[in-house]
């Protein structure tokens, strides 16, 4: 039901999945992202959640109470006492409870493929005495698939192995991938499994502390989450490219798949979608370093404003001598016997004076432009 509740409460608020206190997660979101309708959700909540296989398959995980490996054995016997004696309502009910014990088991020890395929052929001689046939059948080959190996039961007579033998004949499946996340040592039917191909059909997954059952379609790739098996810190795999697939694929499990999500950790948010790797990240802006000031610049202001002032003394003066030269030229009478000689005199004065004139606004027009550059940098500096 976990994911029901997610999903209805995501419908209203994007869930924001956090460790820690979840206030100090929601004022992290709307730092990082502004206001809206959030709706927190514990990184714990999630990894308390329901084994399950991406497909729908059936999964079916620990009910009871954790057992040792000798209360499977103790209760096996007592079922098959019970089908000796014909108790085919005792036997029942003992098989019920190994069905269960052997997803209980507490510690690194896992039941044994042999153990396994023992209790299998059990129940499909339970449904054989029971009159189900068919489902004797498949109980038989559950059992072969876990020890191909396994031998008939001879307490039993040999008219009732008929569909036994029948699936010991039958050829094998071709194996599955099965993905196990979160990624790691996984132990298939006792067995620590090597890569990612199963065989179908009725399976014991072990992950960590995780038990569960799994029934695998036959030519159908899978993927099996366990959210229990996720360890406390996994909400940091958000930040990793290699192993955010795992945690995306846990939210899916938990959230719903293909939900808008944020996640936070730390003062850092990343927003996406469940069961997809490309999420945005929202960190806090580094400060930027502070300015360099250029300790030149105020000289250069100096320089500049001393040129120019320099540039606007010369300019000043030889405007004040041309400007004489054109009085004087202008008083010049035509009719005087000297006014071409007095005439080309003033000319080549006036000449001789324009070239320093324009000097002094090329040093007026240097020296500002020189005294705009250093302000520039005094103010400005630079990273």
């Amino acid at each position: 039901m976990l994911p029901l509740i997610l999903v209805a409460q995501a419908a209203l608020a994007t869930p924001v999945v956090h460790e820690g206190p979840s206030e100090q997660a929601l004022a992290t979101v709307r730092e990082r992202l502004g206001e809206g309708a959030y709706e927190p959700v514990s990184i714990d909540l999630l990894r308390r959640g329901a084994p399950a296989l991406v497909s729908g398959g059936v999964v079916q995980a620990c009910q009871g109470q954790a057992v040792a490996l000798p209360d499977v054995q103790a209760t096996l016997s007592e079922v098959q006492q019970a089908l000796m004696f014909l108790e085919l309502e005792a036997a029942r009910s003992g098989l019920d409870a190994l069905g269960d014990q052997v997803l209980c088991v507490a510690g690194a020890e896992q039941v044994p493929a042999a153990t396994l395929a023992e209790i299998a052929v059990l129940d499909g001689i339970h449904h054989e005495l029971s009159g189900a046939p068919q489902v004797a059948l498949a109980r038989f080959r559950a059992a072969v698939g876990h020890d191909p190996e396994v031998p008939w039961n001879e307490a039993f007579p040999a008219e009732r192995r008929v569909r036994f033998d029948e699936a010991k004949a039958e050829a094998a499946p071709g194996e599955v991938a099965m993905t196990v996340v979160p990624s790691g040592p996984v132990v298939v039917d006792g067995r620590a499994r090597v890569g990612e191909q199963t065989q179908p059909g009725e399976r014991v997954v072990a992950r960590a502390d995780v038990v569960v059952r799994v029934q695998l379609a036959p030519a159908v790739d899978d993927t099996l989450v366990l959210p229990g098996a996720f360890p406390s810190d996994s909400l940091g795999w958000i930040a990793s490219e290699e192993r955010r697939a795992e945690l995306t694929a846990l939210l899916a499990q938990g959230l719903g798949e293909g939900v808008p999500a944020i996640v936070v950790r730390g003062d850092t948010a990343w927003r996406g979608t469940t069961g997809r790797v490309d999420w945005t990240t929202y960190a806090p802006q580094e400060a930027l370093p502070p300015r360099k000031r250029r300790r030149w610049a105020p000289v250069v202001v100096v320089g500049g404003v001393a040129l120019a002032a320099a540039g606007g003394i010369l300019t000043g003066i030889t405007q004040r001598q041309l400007d004489e030269v054109v009085v004087e030229y202008q008083a010049l009478d035509p009719n005087d016997p000297e006014y071409m000689s007095d005439y080309g005199a003033l000319k080549s004065e006036f000449e001789g004076k324009l070239p320093v004139w324009g000097t002094g606004v090329g040093l007026i027009g240097a020296g500002v432009g020189l005294a705009g550059l250093g302000v520039t940098f005094t103010l400005g500096g630079k990273r």
